[in-house]
C-alpha cells in the first residue's frame, strides 16, 4: 500500500520501526475509515472532541484513530498533541499538512505541557472533561512571532497514561501582522 500512494504518518502506540506494523496500520486506516467516506462524514466538521466523537461513532472506530485520520485528511491547520500524564511532557505531535506548511513552528516532542494550558489542567486533575476553549497558539508555541488564536479541545485517552490535545487555528496566520 505504501508503494501505491498510501503514506503512513502514525503508528501503533505512537512508535514502530517495523515495516509490517506500519503497513498494518495503514491498511486498517484505509479499511475502517476509507478516505471518501471519512471525508463525507467530516465535511464541515470542526477539529474538536465533540465532532470527532460523532465521526468515530458513525465509523465504529476509536476516538484516537478518528483524530489521526482527521489530521491526515483535513485541509484545516491543526495539530494533535499526545502528552504523558506522569511527567506532563509531550510524547509527540501529529500535524496536518497545512500546519506543517507554516514552517516556522517548532516540534513539541519532549517539551513540558504549558502550565497555562487546558491540557495541563486536565493532566493535573483540576479539570476532568473541560469544554473547548479559545486560546493563543503561542501558549503551546511561545516563539511564534504572531499572536494566533486557536481552539483547544482536550480529552483523556483512558489508557497509556495519556492526554490528547486537539489544536485548530481560528485565525489565518497569513492575515495577521507580526507583533
Amino acid at each position: 500500500m505504501q508503494r501505491n500512494g498510501g503514506r503512513l504518518q502514525t503508528v501503533a502506540e505512537f512508535r514502530s520501526d517495523r515495516q509490517i506494523e506500519r503497513e498494518a496500520d495503514l491498511f486498517a486506516a484505509h479499511f475502517l475509515a476509507p478516505t471518501v467516506l471519512f471525508n463525507q462524514l467530516s465535511e464541515n466538521s470542526e477539529f474538536n472532541k465533540s465532532s470527532l466523537k460523532k465521526i468515530a461513532g458513525e465509523l465504529n472506530i476509536s476516538l484516537m484513530n478518528t483524530s489521526f485520520r482527521y489530521v491526515s485528511l483535513t485541509d484545516l491547520v491543526c495539530s494533535l498533541i499526545i502528552s504523558n500524564n506522569s511527567n506532563s511532557k509531550v510524547r509527540f505531535e501529529f500535524r496536518s499538512k497545512r500546519f506543517r506548511e507554516l514552517g516556522y513552528v517548532p516540534l513539541l516532542s519532549s517539551t513540558p505541557v504549558p502550565e497555562d494550558s487546558m491540557s495541563f489542567a486536565v493532566i493535573s486533575g483540576a479539570e476532568a472533561d473541560p469544554d473547548d476553549e479559545t486560546v493563543l497558539l503561542n501558549t503551546w508555541y511561545p516563539d511564534l512571532r504572531k499572536k494566533i488564536r486557536c481552539n483547544e479541545s482536550v480529552f483523556q485517552l483512558g489508557y497509556n497514561d495519556t492526554t490528547v490535545t486537539l489544536l485548530s487555528l481560528i485565525d489565518d496566520p497569513e492575515d495577521l501582522d507580526e507583533d
